[in-house]
């Protein structure tokens, strides 16, 4: 079958040995037909996802095999944290927190008082966590889950997503038309509600430093570097996205996913570029990174995607047999290309490429003239341009925003 993943393959056979390549997002087989809420890794090897019907799978070499771990509750689970390779935590509705000590052979219920649904979950180290969830429900522990203690939220709305990048400041960020995000400098003690300009609900939050953080909305994505006291607007690119989570690896670098596919950003998301499309329009829920090439996205259906190379395509240190140049790049989709002389050159192939492999152009012209590609009309993000004849191949990146 003509797949775009066998396409790009055959389209770039001509050019190898010239460039070196490897694939951006490819799927991971779990074998679960249940959607998958929340994934987590603590290095390249092992993780764990959680979803519907009291799901959790796990995977110790990468995602090449996720098996099925029996959670002893019959809950949904949407939220799932690891400091290690052994000791863990996920949550979900009816009140539900579950540890283990061992990775996941074996699973144990922690007592809370509160039927409430819960929503997310983090933990700075075995000791110390919060759960939130409907109703400004916010609980901390400092003893790994032996005992958990409310902590009083300020709002009364639904919250979604927790994040704390140290033992003392942390976020977390819900519904109810005033897009709900609540802050603490005390570990929870006092928490305070913190404007961000949006009465959209906030889906997801993440600090990586007490200055630095991004929340993902409606739309938008917003980012501080002051604690929160002021917030920047920026645009993943589809306005009718919601963008459920969001993950940084420093200050620039960082990736969230909506229904649509993975956006990621290299300049902390002054610019965001729609990485990967999901076959099929499956959603994806959730999102985790070990660093700034090894991660993995979940969603809908069991659906898994990992990457190795930060998501990108792998076309690494470009070189080229038939040099090219490409202008404006960045653009807005309109480019000229100036093709170098080659003797023997005969007519030349202009193909036109996505991160994921489809074919979005193709056309010919005689050697000699220099062409205009054309594709305003199609998505911002990250593109490939091969150029090629009988004898000779290049290929380059090209950026329309």
């Amino acid at each position: 079958m003509n797949t775009p993943k066998n396409l790009l393959f055959t389209l770039l056979l001509s050019i190898l040995p010239f460039i070196s390549f490897s694939q951006g997002w490819e799927e991971q087989n779990t074998s679960i037909p249940y959607n998958l809420n929340d994934v987590h890794f603590v290095d390249h090897d092992y993780g764990w996802a959680v979803g519907f019907h009291s799901t959790i799978i796990n995977t110790e070499d990468g995602g090449i095999t996720w098996n099925i771990q029996s959670s002893t509750v019959s809950d949904f689970l949407y939220g799932v944290w690891f400091v290690d390779k052994n000791n863990g935590w996920a949550c979900g509705t009816n009140g539900t927190v579950i540890h283990t000590s061992n990775g996941g052979d074996t699973w144990v219920r922690q007592t809370i008082l509160i039927g409430s649904d819960f929503t997310d979950i983090i933990f700075i180290n075995e000791s110390e966590g919060w759960v939130v969830g409907k109703s400004g429900l916010i609980m901390n522990t400092a003893n790994g889950g032996e005992e958990w203690i409310l902590q009083f939220s300020g709002t009364p709305t639904d919250l979604y997503s927790v994040s704390f990048p140290n033992g003392s400041d942390g976020w977390a960020g819900g519904n109810q038309g005033e897009g709900t995000l609540t802050h603490t400098a005390n570990s929870g003690e006092d928490w305070e509600m913190i404007d961000v300009g949006t009465t959209d609900p906030i889906y997801s939050v993440f600090f990586i430093s007490p200055y630095f953080g991004w929340i993902g909305s409606k739309g938008k994505v917003f980012h501080t570097t002051n604690v929160g006291d002021t917030w920047i607007e920026q645009s993943p690119g589809d306005d009718q996205n919601d963008y459920l989570d969001i993950i940084f690896v420093n200050d620039n670098k960082g990736w969230t996913v909506a229904a649509s596919g993975i956006y990621s950003t290299t300049d902390g998301g002054d610019r965001w570029d729609k990485q990967f499309a999901t076959p099929n329009s499956k959603n994806l829920y959730a999102i985790h990174f070990v660093d700034e090439n090894f991660g993995w996205a979940v969603g809908e259906s069991g659906k898994v995607y990992h990457t190795s190379t930060g998501g990108s395509l792998g076309i690494n240190d470009l070189h080229s047999a038939l040099p090219f140049s490409i202008s404006p790049n960045p653009g807005d989709g309109l480019y000229f290309i100036n093709i170098d002389q080659v003797t023997n050159l005969d007519n030349i192939e202009i193909k036109i490429l996505s991160t994921t492999g489809t074919l979005c152009r193709s056309f010919s012209v005689l050697a000699g003239e220099n062409p205009v590609v054309d594709i305003r009309d199609l998505s911002n993000g990250i593109y490939y341009v091969i150029v090629s004849s009988e004898n000779h191949s290049g290929i380059q990146k090209v950026i329309k925003h």
